[in-house]
C-alpha cells in the first residue's frame, strides 16, 4: 500500500497568490494537535495489518519548519516496511539542522525523497539551489519542480541548468482556467520534462486503478487520494483496506499529480522509479 498523509496544519511562511494558506501563522495550540496526530499515525504504521510500503506527506502550507516534521520522517524511515517515506515541501528550512536531527534520530536517508518546489518570487535561487545540492552530496533523493507558466519558459530552462545534473526536475502545468498551452510551448516543456504532457491529459476516474492506494487525514478519515470527495472510512479502524476497495472517489477526473500518479495504470514516459509520487527518477 501507498499511502499519503496530511495533518491539520494549515500554515506557511511564504505569500502565494493563489494559496489560501498564504502568510497564515499556525498556534501552538494548532501544532500541538497537528504533532499529536501525526505520532499516533506513525504508531499506528508499526502495526502488522498496516502494510504500508511508501508514505508521503502531503501538507496543506509548509510543513518542514516544524522540526516535528523532521523527526517524524527520521523515525517513519527506521521501520523496515516502509521502503520510502517523503514530503513536499518549498526548501525553505536548515538543511544543516535537518541533517543534524536526521542523524540524531537514526533516519535512513536512502528512503527519504524530498519533493521541493521552487517558488520564484519567494525564494532567492542561489538559496534554494544550496539546499538542493546539500541535500543531495548528503545521500538524500531530491526532486526539484515549478509551475510552467509560457511566459517564463526561458526563465525556467535557465533554472534547471543550475540544479545538480542528476536532481529530477519537474513541472506542474497552469491552472487550467488559464489559456492553453501552445504546441510549441508544450515541446519546450516536455524537453524539461519528460513527463510534462501527462499533466495536459484527461484521467476519468477508476477506482480499480486505485487499490493500492490511499489518503490520510489528520482524524483518520480515509479517500483514495487527495482530491476525492468520497470517505472511505477511518484508517484507525479494522476495516480500513476492506472499505477502499468498496466505494468511488466522487470525481470525473484525476485532475493533479497526486491523483493520476498513483494509478496503477500511470505508466511515465521517463521512469520514476518504483514509487512515481515522489517525481524522482529511477537512477536519478
Amino acid at each position: 500500500m501507498r499511502v499519503q498523509y496530511r495533518g491539520s496544519l494549515k500554515s506557511c511562511n511564504y505569500c502565494c497568490s493563489y494559496c489560501p494558506f498564504a502568510k497564515r501563522k499556525s498556534s501552538e495550540r494548532e501544532r500541538s494537535e497537528d504533532k499529536k496526530a501525526l505520532f499516533r499515525f506513525l504508531e499506528s504504521l508499526s502495526l502488522p495489518q498496516k502494510q504500508v510500503e511508501a508514505l508521503q506527506i502531503v501538507p496543506y502550507g509548509e510543513a518542514m519548519l516544524h522540526r516535528y516534521y523532521w523527526e517524524f520522517l527520521a523515525k517513519a524511515s527506521t521501520l523496515p516496511k516502509l521502503r520510502a517515506v517523503g514530503i513536499q515541501t518549498n526548501l525553505s528550512f536548515s538543511a544543516k539542522d535537518f541533517l543534524q536531527e536526521w542523524e540524531e534520530q537514526g533516519g535512513k536517508k536512502e528512503k527519504l525523497r524530498i519533493w521541493a518546489t521552487f517558488h520564484p518570487s519567494m525564494a532567492k535561487e542561489s538559496e534554494f539551489v544550496e539546499t538542493v545540492a546539500q541535500l543531495q552530496q548528503a545521500g538524500i533523493a531530491v526532486s526539484v519542480g515549478m509551475v510552467a507558466m509560457p511566459d517564463e519558459i526561458p526563465k525556467l530552462a535557465a533554472f534547471r541548468t543550475l540544479l545538480p545534473p542528476k536532481v529530477s526536475f519537474w513541472l506542474n502545468a497552469m491552472d487550467k482556467k488559464s489559456r492553453p498551452y501552445h504546441v510549441e510551448e508544450i515541446e519546450q516543456l516536455v524537453a524539461l520534462d519528460a513527463n510534462f504532457a501527462w499533466e495536459l491529459g484527461h484521467w476519468p476516474s477508476d477506482v480499480s486503478q486505485c487499490q493500492e492506494r490511499c489518503f490520510v487525514e489528520a482524524d483518520g478519515s480515509l479517500r483514495h487520494c487527495a482530491i476525492s470527495r468520497v470517505t472511505l472510512g477511518n484508517w484507525y479502524e479494522d476495516n480500513w483496506q476492506q472499505e477502499t476497495i468498496s466505494k468511488n472517489c466522487g470525481r470525473k477526473e484525476c485532475s493533479c499529480f497526486l491523483a493520476y500518479s498513483g494509478r496503477k495504470d500511470f505508466i511515465p514516459k521517463k521512469d520514476l522509479g518504483e514509487f512515481a509520487m515522489f517525481r524522482k527518477e529511477k537512477n536519478g
